[in-house]
C-alpha cells in the first residue's frame, strides 16, 4: 500500500498551495481551489501528482544542499545520494555521517548566535528522558556547552525552542523546528542501534537504512535555511570588498566570495582575522571558534572544515570533516580557551 493512502486533503498544505499558485477558477461565479476541484473530483490523481510534487521537491532540495549548503554537510550528503549501488550497512554509515553533520551544526550555530547576541540562558533545563510522562530536567552547565554526546546536544536545542529563548531574542536560529530535532533524536537512536548491536543480517540493515533513509529525507524541507548560512574566512579587505574563502557546497575546488559592509559588520570581520571561520547568515556575522576550524590541504584547494569532536585533558580535539581523523591544533589551545569562555559566559553572566 502507498504511504500516501491515507493522507487527506488537509495533509498536504504545502502541495496544495503548489497546485493553487495559479489562482482561483471561478465557476458561474463561484471561486474554487484547484487543488480542492482535483482532489473531490480524482484524488488518485491528486496523489499521483502529489508523488510528482514530492520527487521534484527533493531534486531541487538536493540540489540545494550539494550547490548551497556549508560544504561539510554537503560532502557527507553527496555520499550518501551516490551510494545507490553499494550495502546498506556503508549506506546507513553514510545516513549517521549525515545526522550527526547536521546535529553538530545546529549546536554550534545556536549556540554560537546566542553567545553573539549575549542572550544570558542561566538557569536554562533540558530534559533529560525520553518519558515525556514523567520528565526529568537538569540544569545546563558549563561544561554541555562542548559535550561529545549528540543526544544531549539535541536536548538542549529542545529546550531553546520549548522555552522562547531563541523566539524571545529574535534569533535567525529559531527558523529551527522540533520536528527537525524529533526527527534528529530517532536517527541518533538508529546510530546507537547499529553501534550496540553487533553483527546483524543484510536485510537488518537494510530496514535500519530505508527507515533512518525515509526520515532523514522528511525533514530536509525543513533544514533549507542552512543554505543562508555561509561559513566564510576572511582573506583581505580591498577596493571597499571583503574576500572570503567560502564553504559552500561539495566542491573541492576553492571557493571566494566578495561583498560590502557597512562599518559595524566590517569592523566584527575584521576583527576575526584570518584564523577564525564565522558564518554569515543574511545580515547576522556569528564566530563559529572553538567549534569549528580548518586544515589547508594544498594550494587551490579548499581548506577543509574540521569539527570540534571532544574535550581531552583539557585539549581541543577536532574531526577532519573528509578523511574522518582527529586533529589537535595545539599552537591555537590558547585562543581555544579564551574563545570556550567566552561561550560558557551566556550561562554565567
Amino acid at each position: 500500500m502507498s504511504e500516501n493512502a491515507n493522507l487527506s486533503y488537509d495533509d498536504l498544505e504545502p502541495f496544495n498551495a503548489y497546485v493553487d499558485e495559479e489562482g482561483l477558477i471561478d465557476i458561474q461565479g463561484i471561486k474554487f481551489k484547484p487543488s480542492q476541484i482535483l482532489y473531490t473530483m480524482d484524488e488518485i490523481a491528486y496523489k499521483g501528482a502529489y508523488e510528482e510534487y514530492k520527487s521534484t521537491m527533493f531534486q531541487e532540495n538536493v540540489s540545494t544542499i550539494y550547490s548551497e549548503f556549508p560544504s561539510h554537510i554537503a560532502v557527507s550528503f553527496r555520499k550518501l545520494y551516490n551510494g545507490n549501488n553499494i550495502a546498506a550497512r556503508e549506506r546507513l554509515d553514510f545516513i549517521i555521517d549525515c545526522s550527526e553533520s547536521i546535529i553538530n551544526f545546529l549546536f554550534f550555530l545556536i549556540i554560537s548566535e546566542l553567545r553573539s547576541r549575549r542572550v544570558n540562558i542561566n538557569g536554562l533545563q533540558y530534559r533529560n528522558t525520553d518519558d515525556i510522562q514523567n520528565p526529568d530536567y537538569k540544569k545546563i552547565k558549563s561544561k554541555d556547552f562542548f559535550t561529545d554526546t549528540f543526544k544531549l546536544k539535541i536536548r538542549i536545542l529542545q529546550s531553546l525552542i520549548e522555552s522562547s529563548y531563541l523566539e524571545n531574542n529574535n534569533c535567525h536560529s529559531k527558523q529551527l523546528n522540533s520536528n527537525v530535532l524529533d526527527a534528529l533524536i530517532e536517527l541518533n537512536q538508529v546510530r546507537n542501534d547499529v553501534s550496540h548491536s553487533g553483527t546483524m543480517s543484510s536485510e537488518q540493515y537494510e530496514t535500519k537504512f530505508q527507515f533512518a533513509y525515509d526520515l532523514l529525507n522528511t525533514i530536509l524541507p525543513d533544514l533549507m535555511f542552512l543554505k543562508d548560512c555561509k561559513i566564510l574566512k576572511f582573506i583581505k579587505y580591498e577596493n571597499d570588498n571583503v574576500l572570503c574563502t567560502a564553504y559552500e557546497g561539495d566542491s573541492s575546488v576553492q571557493k571566494t566570495t566578495a561583498f560590502k559592509l557597512d562599518n559595524h559588520n566590517l569592523t566584527n570581520v575584521l576583527r576575526f582575522g584570518n584564523d577564525i571561520l564565522f558564518v554569515r547568515w543574511d545580515d547576522l556575522f556569528i564566530k563559529l571558534t572553538p567549534y569549528l576550524h580548518f586544515k589547508t590541504e594544498y594550494e587551490g584547494h579548499d581548506s577543509i572544515i574540521c569539527t570540534f569532536k571532544r574535550l581531552s585533558g583539557g585539549n581541543f580535539i577536532f574531526e577532519h570533516s573528509k578523511t574522518k581523523s582527529e586533529i589537535k591544533f595545539d599552537e591555537l589551545k590558547g585562543t581555544f580557551d579564551i574563545e570556550r569562555n567566552d561561550v560558557t559566559s551566556i550561562i554565567n553572566a
